[in-house]
């Protein structure tokens, strides 16, 4: 299997779960819906072009690891100029609450049974059209999307245990733990795609259905952790 791998890293990042309104949380892995937006926003489609992003959902299958642990920021927000349930107009401000992954670290694997699907993503992440930004238009990334770097193996498992480390990173990991006498880490994972029975499972509602009305439905995704050798910086 062909893999693209992203490399998220930003001082804030905010992957919501199909949440609404008031309370806006994060959840803890980038979600497919964040990577499809991210793709998107390189291929120069907006939220209503809804089919194309559902279908490119389709195609594709998402894994990501962490690389440097995240922390929680939650960030205050009052809201004016709301609508009541009835349709009036509220005249009081609304309180909401935004979640943040914080100083974290992420490369992600996208992978495709398509090549022009896999190609199109590739030229698009080489050359995008609109500024992609990692959940919310405020977190920006400190780092390139995209290296282009792409990895061959037989299942995303496989691929994050030969998945080097970029230099940034490892600068970070460094310091994180020079307190620990060990070449390898274990780092945590996800992927969406048929692993082995006895890893823990579980359900995300990140795979879009709608992408103009907001609507997700549950995507299961397994969960394991790999030691990566973290002595040894990608080639350049």
């Amino acid at each position: 299997m062909r893999y693209l791998v992203l490399r998220l890293q930003a001082p804030l990042m905010s992957f919501g779960e199909g949440d609404y309104w008031d309370v806006r949380g994060t959840g803890a892995f980038p979600t497919k819906s964040a990577i499809l937006g991210i793709l998107s926003c390189c291929l120069g489609w907006n939220q209503n072009e809804s089919d194309k992003i559902v279908e490119l959902g389709e195609s594709i299958s998402v894994s990501a690891r962490e690389d440097i642990k995240c922390s929680i920021q939650r960030d205050y927000h009052t809201i004016m100029n709301t609508l009541k349930a009835d349709g009036k107009s509220n005249d009081n401000a609304v309180q909401s609450y935004r979640n943040y992954l914080m100083d974290g670290a992420f490369s992600v694997l996208v992978a495709s049974k398509s090549d022009f699907v896999f190609e199109s993503i590739k030229k698009a992440l080489e050359s995008p059209v609109w500024m992609p930004f990692l959940g919310r238009k405020a977190c920006s990334p400190s780092l390139p999307l995209f290296l282009d770097e792409e990895i061959n193996s037989s299942n995303a498992k496989t691929a994050f245990e030969k998945l080097k480390t970029v230099p940034e990173i490892l600068r970070q990991l460094q310091i994180e733990f020079s307190n620990v006498d060990k070449e390898n880490i274990r780092l945590a994972c996800i992927t969406d795609e048929k692993l082995e029975n006895n890893m823990k499972r579980s359900l995300i509602r990140d795979t879009v259905v709608n992408s103009k009305l907001r609507v997700f439905a549950q995507r299961e995704v397994y969960k394991f952790y790999v030691e990566v050798k973290q002595n040894v910086p990608i080639q350049s």
